[in-house]
């Protein structure tokens, strides 16, 4: 559990971190069924490369709107930079 990440970004990242201070290799995510696929593609950008994901088996109107915000929200995480990492500067 990360209590400092305020997005699935920031929690990889503190994950990953901590999975390799303590040779860690793999890792499984749960979470909701739409936000296993980014929660995984995110480890693995962070060099966690084996990532498996599982989620609990309930539905929520609301989640509607949560599969739908996720689509963008995958492509985001596939192309972003991380410039905690990089040692890069955002762009202004």
């Amino acid at each position: 559990m990360d209590n400092v990440g305020l997005d699935t970004w920031d929690t990889a990242r503190n994950a990953s971190a901590y999975m390799k201070t303590h040779h860690l290799k793999s890792a499984l995510v749960v979470t909701q069924y739409f936000h296993v696929p980014r929660a995984v593609i995110t480890l693995k950008r962070f060099g966690i490369s084996h990532v498996a994901g599982s989620y609990p088996r309930f539905f929520e109107i609301r989640d509607i709107y949560s599969a739908i915000r996720e689509t963008p929200a995958i492509i985001w995480y596939c192309i972003r930079v991380d410039f905690k990492v990089s040692g890069s500067s955002p762009p202004s």
